[in-house]
């Protein structure tokens, strides 16, 4: 369905008048998924090719000050996307583990938020043939997916509500389905919840802790949740394990980061679209240095770049604008933005540095 500020439709689908007395007056709703469509070529038309395109985002109800934002953030899509249309929204109300302000309300829209990242990756992953992720210049992930029309289309909507609904950890507690003309509640059955069981960590398969119990409790998993829950669990410690034997290899020193980058020239296209203006007028650079020091917290080689500038008797470079354009990135930062050669060559450090600095979404919703 179209987007339209202020419509009824899409007013009801934020204060369902079916849970009005179980979020107390909606006032315990603090967030929502929403996935929405547009037709549009992503590389601002440079090939002329517009393709269909899904976002999947989630947005915070509460404003600062504590107002109800309602659906701004959509609203706010209409200055760049001129339309486009809804297809889910995803009611979320507040998580007994988010940080509150002064005023009771969460920071953010914490498990909105949650599940709009198992979203993501899900939809990154889990389809055969893969969903197209669209990337922005800089390498790093978009929320928006490329997906045929048609039947295609139809298939993705009916898994992403199942995994909402009963594999996320994150479950909504109201959903609304938009066509061309109509939007109707999300019914799905949601499975029991159950306490007792653990995934074998050798076949990955479910065992009994000692006996399998079904629970009322608001903090209860149904059986797929559990079983996402354990398995992630199992391959994150798998993972840290594995890290902590093989640090000093995969980290490797400075001395031989130095050769891997001494030299290395590269354009920073990257920096040029930004606002900093001594990157505009020299986006060309060189590694003159790779470096120890504290990044995110913990001690790793950083790799520092110039200007690649030759100065002449009357075209010199200011020595506040040289400094604005040198810096230094993560390992992982440069193997991904500028030297695809090392980022497969050595892709293991490469992942390895991406987890150690918060770049890796191998696991979700992670607390």
């Amino acid at each position: 369905m179209d987007f339209t500020p202020n419509s009824a439709t899409f007013l009801r689908s934020i204060k369902p008048e079916s849970i009005r007395q179980e979020t107390k007056n909606f006032s315990d709703i603090t967030g929502y998924v929403y996935v929405i469509q547009k037709r549009f070529s992503p590389d601002n038309g440079k090939f002329n090719q517009p393709i269909n395109l899904i976002k999947i985002g989630f947005s915070s109800l509460d404003t600062r000050v504590g107002g109800d934002k309602g659906l701004a953030r959509l609203s706010g899509f209409l200055t760049t996307l001129i339309s486009f249309k809804v297809l889910r929204l995803y009611l979320f109300t507040r998580s007994d583990f988010a940080a509150e302000r002064a005023d009771k309300k969460e920071e953010y829209a914490r498990n909105a938020n949650k599940l709009e990242r198992d979203l993501q990756f899900f939809t990154e992953n889990e389809f055969n043939p893969p969903i197209i992720r669209i990337a922005f210049r800089t390498g790093s992930k978009s929320e928006w997916f490329a997906i045929q029309e048609g039947n295609r289309l139809e298939t993705f909507l009916k898994k992403i509500d199942d995994y909402a609904y009963k594999s996320s950890l994150y479950t909504p507690i109201y959903g609304t389905a938009f066509t061309a003309n109509s939007a109707k509640k999300i019914n799905i059955q949601a499975a029991p919840k159950i306490t007792g069981i653990i995934v074998d960590p050798n076949s990955g398969t479910l065992k009994e802790r000692d006996q399998i119990r079904k629970t009322t409790s608001k903090y209860g998993y149904n059986l797929r949740q559990r079983k996402e829950a354990d398995y992630k669990e199992q391959k994150e410690a798998e993972i840290k394990k594995k890290d902590q034997q093989n640090r000093k290899k995969l980290m490797k020193d400075v001395s031989f980061w130095k050769k891997a980058f001494l030299g290395r020239t590269f354009k920073d296209d990257h920096m040029s679209d930004q606002s900093k203006a001594a990157d505009k007028k020299y986006p060309n650079k060189i590694v003159d240095d790779v470096y120890e020091a504290t990044e995110n917290g913990r001690k790793q080689p950083l790799v520092h770049y110039k200007p690649n500038y030759r100065e002449t008797r009357n075209k010199k470079i200011s020595e506040v604008d040289f400094d604005l354009a040198s810096g230094s990135m993560s390992i992982n930062e440069m193997m991904d933005l500028y030297f695809k050669d090392l980022k497969t060559k050595y892709k293991e450090e490469f992942e390895f540095f991406q987890r150690m600095n918060g770049a890796s979404d191998l696991l979700i919703g992670n607390d």
